[in-house]
């Protein structure tokens, strides 16, 4: 079944979801003391964040071009939510001290390190296959090979981010810096 929005722009029901989506994350954030169930669900904090980038980044623009919501479309989403996924783990083990000290939950602070290592590596084998079924299902080889390219950065800067501890410059310029590079990469590659 392939789903086709007619183009209507963003519309406020879309950008009422995002605006709930950053509301429901930052619920913990506040000091309400009757949202302490919030504040133990990490799982959810961490997969809500990587799902409003997702969202924002990826969904929106798909609704305001008027792509066909087919099989591309959807692993394009899933690549994109993965990366996401992926990203906000890496912020989560850097903050796990801080986040146990002030009582907020997340993947990092719920797993124990090894498990979410193991999480990370499934989650870039799935980011992996995702790739090769865009390959197969949409994209061209260069734009394949770019996104491989982003995959290699993204477990590179993984791997030296659980090396020794890093600071301000590497999280919010090399990490961040991991969703313009892929962005960079596919756009030179769709020339």
């Amino acid at each position: 079944m392939v789903l086709c929005y007619p183009y209507a722009g963003t519309g406020i029901t879309h950008i009422a979801v995002a605006a709930l989506c950053t509301l429901l994350y930052s619920l913990p954030l506040l000091p309400l003391q009757k949202i302490v169930f919030i504040r133990r669900a990490g799982f959810i904090k961490t997969l809500l964040l990587a799902f409003t980038w997702t969202y924002v980044t990826a969904y929106l623009p798909m609704v305001a071009a008027a792509v066909e919501i087919n099989i591309p479309a959807v692993l394009l989403l899933l690549q994109r939510f993965v990366f996401m996924l992926l990203l906000c783990i890496i912020f989560d083990q850097r903050d796990v001290h801080t986040d146990a000290v002030k009582g907020f939950h997340s993947l990092a602070t719920d797993l124990t390190a090894r498990a979410t290592q193991r999480l990370l590596y499934i989650l870039f084998a799935v980011l992996a296959l995702i790739h090769i079924a865009l390959f197969y299902f949409a994209l061209g080889t260069s734009q394949s090979a770019a996104l491989m390219l982003a995959l290699a950065a993204t477990l590179i800067v993984y791997r030296m981010s659980v090396q020794r501890q890093r600071g301000f410059v590497f999280y919010y310029f090399l990490v961040d810096g991991l969703m313009l590079l892929s962005a960079v990469l596919t756009i030179m590659a769709s020339i």
